[in-house]
């Protein structure tokens, strides 16, 4: 697969794409910062747990599956979106932004109504849960919408329907399987813990680090404890870096049955193992920055914001250099069957 940045359709998607994830991480870090962690926040509008759809789905679980959903849709389609005709941005269409705006205004003030009349709402407390959900789920359509136009986001569902809906389906397949390979987590956390453990103690003098014994485990809590200082955290599911691996392993298998025919087994097979370690070690470095952010920046921000978003924009960098970097080895040469 030839440069995709080349072509000036995939490079138009790619850009706004960019820009309407840089606006949600903007919108977001706004909120958290001047926001979530008001008085008035905690008090009156953190959603109540019976209001939570997936009260077992984390935030990272989830983003990491809607990332394998997108990127397998994008990969599916790559040559039809090659020849799509993207519109020129028009300003006019900050009006959707706008909009999107209100759409997470009214979020907040839903989630204020559910914690002030609980007797109403708690007879469905599901039902209420999704339309909390549905409302946030406009904002976020809203600022795609922005980007790209009514009339050709509009369209590009009409053309695609079919294929969004097979992705979707996928996602939650993904998802699930998440769940499952999950009870490796203990492993992976274990195996970070130790190496930046040996790591700190090269460089500081009060590091803490106390190991979890269990090797499989389908309970999210527990893990081993690192610390350097004051700034001690446990290495959990989320640091654990199996989601990560888990998506890797899904993109190159889908990857490789999608190209079957041109792929040279036995270099797959090998450049797989490399990139498998890569993951794993790109995961340490995503650890190591968020603790030198604990240290020297802010613990707060640290666990918070810096946790949620550095995991999937470390992956992205990380899969698109290898898949550069390998795919120049991996297609067989023309002539070669």
């Amino acid at each position: 697969m030839k440069n995709p940045l080349k072509n000036k359709s995939i490079r138009e998607i790619t850009i706004r794409s960019i820009i309407i994830v840089l606006v949600l991480l903007g919108i977001n870090y706004l909120l958290s910062t001047f926001w979530t962690s008001t008085v008035f926040y905690k008090t009156y509008v953190i959603n109540p747990l019976q209001f939570q759809v997936l009260p077992l789905i984390q935030k990272i679980i989830f983003v990491n599956a809607v990332i394998f959903g997108i990127v397998a849709f994008l990969i599916k389609n790559y040559r039809s979106l090659k020849k799509e005709q993207i519109p020129k941005f028009e300003f006019t269409n900050l009006s959707f932004l706008i909009l999107g705006i209100v759409f997470l205004v009214l979020h907040n003030l839903f989630k204020f109504m559910l914690r002030t009349f609980p007797d109403f709402f708690n007879s469905m407390p599901q039902f209420w849960g999704w339309i909390k959900i549905s409302i946030f789920g406009l904002y976020v359509v809203c600022v795609i919408i922005s980007l790209f136009g009514l009339r050709y986001s509009v369209d590009f569902v009409k053309k695609y329907y079919k294929s969004i809906l097979a992705f979707i389906l996928l996602t939650l397949v993904f998802l699930g399987l998440m769940y499952v390979v999950q009870s490796l987590w203990t492993v992976f956390s274990s195996g970070v813990a130790g190496t930046l453990n040996e790591v700190f103690k090269l460089f500081y003098d009060d590091v803490y680090y106390r190991s979890d014994p269990r090797r499989f485990s389908m309970i999210e809590g527990g893990g081993p404890k690192l610390g350097v200082g004051s700034f001690i955290v446990g290495i959990g599911k989320p640091c654990s870096g199996i989601d990560s691996m888990l998506l890797f392993i899904s993109l190159y298998i889908l990857i490789i049955i999608m190209d079957w025919k041109k792929i040279n087994k036995k270099t797959a097979a090998i450049l797989f193992i490399i990139g498998a370690i890569g993951m794993y070690i790109t995961n340490i470095f995503r650890i190591f920055m968020l603790f030198l952010v604990g240290i020297y920046i802010s613990p707060k921000l640290a666990v918070g914001v810096f946790h949620t978003n550095i995991g999937w924009i470390l992956f992205i960098i990380f899969f698109f250099i290898y898949w550069n970097i390998s795919s120049r080895f991996i297609y067989k040469k023309k002539g070669k069957k």
